[in-house]
């Protein structure tokens, strides 16, 4: 099933911070970090994606995994916080097709900080999170 990303979601690091553009913005879930290469990235999506595949979410509801440990591409470990946040719409079967889908878009608007998607379904996320 192809869902529409409704709006443009947002990134863990800050575009219009007004004195300091590009700061990481730190979050309830933690401290912000970056995966430095497209491939750290894809390492930590795969791993999240793989755990993901299968699950079905019910609406109303979110599902998230914790991945820890690892390598950020520059030397360094950091966390990986994966979490599907569904509306009240009705439950979602995530795949791992669809989740690496959410995974590059995100990845594509925000870099290896990560960041999250708006859905018509819900809001799907993906994070370096600070060890």
């Amino acid at each position: 099933m192809h869902h529409q990303y409704n709006k443009p979601g947002s990134c863990r690091i800050t575009k219009v911070y007004r004195h300091f553009p590009g700061t990481p913005a730190d979050d309830s879930i933690g401290k912000s970090c970056s995966f430095y290469t497209r491939e750290t990235w894809d390492a930590a999506a795969i791993d999240h994606c793989t755990r993901m595949s299968g699950t079905a979410v019910t609406g109303g509801t979110s599902q998230s995994i914790r991945i820890d440990h690892v390598d950020d591409g520059a030397g360094g470990y950091q966390n990986f916080w994966g979490n599907w946040r569904i509306g009240r719409k009705g439950d979602y079967l995530v795949t791992f097709d669809n989740c690496k889908g959410f995974m590059d878009k995100i990845y594509g608007k925000c870099g290896g900080y990560g960041g999250w998607s708006n859905t018509d379904f819900g809001t799907i996320f993906g994070e370096c999170i600070r060890i």
